[in-house]
């Protein structure tokens, strides 16, 4: 803390956010020891720090029964719903989503990354049992419900402590602040045509913000698959203290990247990311490598990679993206 440089972050204290920046660092070299390994030496390493760890677990599928109306089950007509509301998952996914608001502080972004992450799990739900859910958990548990209620709570909080907002679309019209509610109803404007629209997205005003903000939206899909398959693979369990270590983070690495990397795009004259970003993107690039070094080796998640019909629609989006992006710009 007292060596790393200075961030964009402030608050609490400066310091804090450069003992980030350092744990950061650390845990880049944990991971860096960790890519040498067997996954068998990893879980006898993590044996020997815990003697509970080491241990293969039994994950829960979420997909086993997608009824939503079970009128034979005497304790609810809605008995398969019910379980999955009063689950400890469904409050975890409340609070992760309210501190990704606190991260990305754009309504907009942050319903595109609650779209993006369903699509991961669609991607990997052959392959992770905990990303198999049914309709009605995708799309009223998660999209409409924890994912919405989070964001909304993060806006509050971000109003409440007079945290900056970072307009990532450059829709703010000059002159005119915006409200938590307006904030809100901005969330929802997404859905509606352009016309119903009162500020103009740019999200590709330029080739630096495109750039910026794909990047940004791969490494944090990225970062979050990675908690999920380290947890399979090294059998940690979802409640254990080294979890939330990781967990915890993370969030704090994500929510200086986002800052300093809000700072470079809007500011031209900055021609270099700040160090808590190339950290944090280190520290996914070496989680995903891990995942897939060990993954492809373990039979019960080398079988079962098959993508189909879901990674073409990744490819043909992307090329669609792409070919677009590349149209807007040949005549500038």
């Amino acid at each position: 803390a007292l060596f790393m440089p200075d961030g964009s972050m402030s608050r609490p204290h400066p310091a804090f956010w450069r003992f980030i920046l350092g744990a950061g660092i650390v845990y880049f070299v944990i991971l860096v020891f960790l890519l040498y390994n067997s996954v068998h030496d990893i879980r006898k390493l993590l044996g020997m720090i815990d003697p509970n760890l080491g241990k293969r677990l039994i994950f829960a599928d979420y997909a086993k029964d997608c009824r939503f109306f079970t009128p034979e089950n005497p304790e609810s007509y809605f008995y398969n719903f019910r379980q999955k509301l009063y689950d400890d998952f469904a409050l975890a996914h409340l609070i992760g989503w309210w501190g990704k608001t606190l991260v990305f502080r754009d309504p907009v972004v942050l319903w595109t990354t609650s779209f993006l992450f369903e699509m991961w799990e669609l991607t990997f739900s052959n392959v992770l049992m905990n990303f198999r859910e049914c309709w009605w958990d995708t799309l009223i548990l998660d999209v409409f419900g924890c994912n919405l209620l989070g964001i909304i709570l993060g806006l509050q909080t971000i109003w409440f402590l007079r945290m900056q907002n970072f307009d990532w679309s450059s829709r703010k019209e000059e002159g005119k602040e915006k409200s938590v509610l307006a904030y809100v109803a901005g969330a929802f404007r997404v859905f509606f045509p352009r016309k119903l629209e009162s500020y103009s997205l740019r999200i590709l005003s330029s080739r630096r913000r495109i750039f910026t903000l794909a990047t940004l939206l791969l490494f944090q899909g990225m970062s979050e698959c990675n908690i999920f398959f380290m947890k399979h693979i090294l059998w940690l369990p979802s409640r254990h203290p080294l979890v939330f270590a990781r967990l915890f983070l993370v969030w704090f690495l994500a929510m200086s990247c986002t800052s300093d990397l809000f700072y470079f795009v809007n500011r031209p004259h900055v021609k270099k990311v700040a160090p808590s970003v190339w950290v944090f993107c280190g520290v996914t690039l070496l989680e995903t490598s891990l995942c897939l070094k060990l993954g492809l080796k373990e039979e019960e998640f080398a079988g079962n990679l098959s993508f189909s019909g879901i990674l073409v629609s990744w490819i043909i989006g992307s090329f669609l993206l792409a070919v677009s992006i590349m149209y807007k710009y040949a005549y500038q």
